[in-house]
């Protein structure tokens, strides 16, 4: 089983083989966890203490993708969310949060999560290109390329010259299903 480390910090992974993968189940459950909260008054802070504990697991994935699925898992449950809000419930969640952006910093987790927004990233840029592509690459075999290999016609045939990047998928399971 392979380890996966950013600049010497290893990956959490539950076993997943990817902790990207694991990154997905936890902002699932980082969400799923808010059900408890309606049942009574006091599942709030059983549901808080499960997100937020949710939240230091995901922060050790290092997971661009996981933290991205769990901010517009957030954002929707705060659309649907009932209100009025207690006073009391909003500043526990933001303190909360704010805990877990300084938990990322110390973690030293931070600059892999700006990583790609604030400045270029190999691995963005060529997944960019990879969802551009991905039509071209349907249209081109629509009986697909065979399993596990739509990979390699990418690499092979669409990757543009000078890019070297190379993954075990189209980077997103969808794509490479597709």
């Amino acid at each position: 089983m392979q380890e996966y480390f950013f600049e010497g910090i290893k990956r959490l992974d539950w076993g997943f083989g990817n902790p990207n993968i694991t990154a997905g189940l936890l902002a699932i459950l980082m969400m799923a966890v808010w059900g408890l909260s309606p049942i009574h008054r006091w599942f709030f802070w059983i549901s808080l203490a499960s997100f937020t504990t949710l939240g230091v697991f995901l922060v050790q994935t290092i997971s661009r993708g996981g933290v991205l699925a769990a901010l517009a898992g957030g954002a929707v449950l705060l659309l649907f969310a009932r209100r009025p809000w207690r006073k009391s419930h909003l500043i526990s969640i933001a303190s909360c949060l704010l805990g877990l952006v300084i938990y990322s910093l110390v973690l030293g987790s931070a600059p892999r999560f700006a990583k790609g927004i604030v400045e270029e990233d190999a691995s963005v840029g060529n997944r960019w290109i990879i969802y551009r592509i991905t039509p071209s690459m349907m249209v081109d075999a629509p009986g697909g390329w065979g399993i596990k290999q739509a990979d390699e016609a990418f690499h092979n045939f669409y990757q543009p010259e000078g890019r070297l990047e190379r993954y075990g998928s189209l980077v997103s399971s969808h794509l490479t299903w597709l």
